[in-house]
């Protein structure tokens, strides 16, 4: 298997574990941008994050909200776009959480966040 093939199979794996654990958004995109020339220095910055990401590991957790609780949609982007060479990255988290909530915007968490 090539140095591209590698590469680009585990920063795919990586893709799909941002889909549980946002917090690798970032991650996931800073890597990919090496997806077409990677190196071996690149794949091993990929290797750490599969490793990283096996050590943080946390479960999707959805919880409802409160009985007389009015639910928002919040929307996380951490985005990189060039319209002249039409390329970008970015990174989308959303999560449910109740009007009283957005108070206090730090205090989050992860409940109820997908990305």
């Amino acid at each position: 298997m090539s140095l591209q093939e590698q590469h680009q199979e585990k920063v795919g794996k990586l893709g799909w574990l941002v889909k549980s654990q946002p917090h690798l958004s970032f991650l996931f995109s800073a890597l990919s941008k090496n997806n077409s020339r990677p190196s071996a220095r690149s794949l091993r910055a990929v290797d750490k994050a599969l490793a990283y990401a096996q050590q943080t590991h946390r479960a999707l957790e959805l919880k409802g909200l409160k009985e007389g609780e009015h639910p928002v949609l919040v929307g996380w982007v951490d985005a990189s776009y060039k319209l002249s060479e039409k390329t970008g990255r970015k990174g989308l988290e959303f999560q449910i959480v109740s009007q009283s909530a957005l108070k206090d915007l730090c205090a989050l968490g992860y409940v109820n966040t997908v990305a």
